[in-house]
């Protein structure tokens, strides 16, 4: 039995490292790319920009729009060293000096009210693109913060739907690491039901705000040349 649990945290190790290396390999052909495409000036920055929910959001929506809002908690998830590994990668080790901790990626989870009286979650977050869930797990690096949401009879869709319409669509379905990432996501969300105050900002950038963060030119290429990846993926 200990012998098996060895040969397993040694395949894991393995995996770990070839996955690690074809990350790098990754992001230097990525980086060739950019360098190719500045020669010959093209746009270097170029993001290609999504209008609309994936299949399996509108499904989501479709599904559970008209329900009640019951409860809102707010979540702060502590990057994976992994994620983290590839955070260094794409900036090439070059962040803001004053962020010595990683800021964490924030998301939203609502209760809604079911016909038969049953409570359902559903997890709001952005990644390189709107992401809902009915299905998840909550790890033990996240810190959840539940909203001081008095009931206003608003429906799942209706929060969706008065948030994309002040923030626009281009706005609203899309990601930048910058100016439209986790932190400013949540944060609209927020803002929607009024509960963007001290006490919920403070807890989204407790360990900094990543829209301060600074990112060289080659950097954020690479960082929209995989949003865009991701993008071309979920739209297929």
């Amino acid at each position: 039995m200990k012998f098996t649990l060895i040969i397993k945290k040694y395949i894991f190790i393995f995996l770990r490292i070839i996955l690690k290396v074809l990350i790098t390999l990754s992001f230097l052909f990525i980086v060739i790319s950019y360098y190719v495409k500045k020669i010959l000036k093209f746009n270097t920055n170029k993001i290609n920009y999504l209008t609309d929910y994936n299949k399996k959001n509108k499904d989501i929506i479709k599904k559970y729009s008209n329900c009640n809002i019951k409860s809102i908690y707010i979540l702060r998830e502590k990057l994976s060293p992994l994620v983290q590994f590839g955070f260094n990668i794409t900036t090439l080790y070059n962040l803001n000096n004053n962020y010595i901790n990683y800021p964490k990626h924030t998301s939203m989870i609502i209760d809604i009210e079911l016909d038969n009286n049953f409570v359902k979650k559903i997890l709001i977050e952005k990644n390189n693109n709107i992401n809902i869930k009915t299905t998840f797990n909550i790890n033990e690096n996240t810190d959840i913060k539940k909203i001081n949401y008095k009931k206003q009879n608003l429906t799942f869709g209706t929060l969706l739907y008065r948030t994309q319409e002040r923030v626009t669509d281009k706005k609203f379905f899309n990601w930048h690491i910058k100016t439209n990432n986790c932190q400013l996501f949540i944060k609209d969300l927020l803002l929607t039901i009024n509960q963007y105050n001290k006490k919920n900002k403070q807890f989204i950038y407790e360990n900094g705000h990543i829209y301060k963060m600074n990112f060289s030119d080659i950097s954020l290429y690479i960082i929209n040349t995989i949003t865009n990846i991701a993008n071309l993926i979920e739209s297929s």
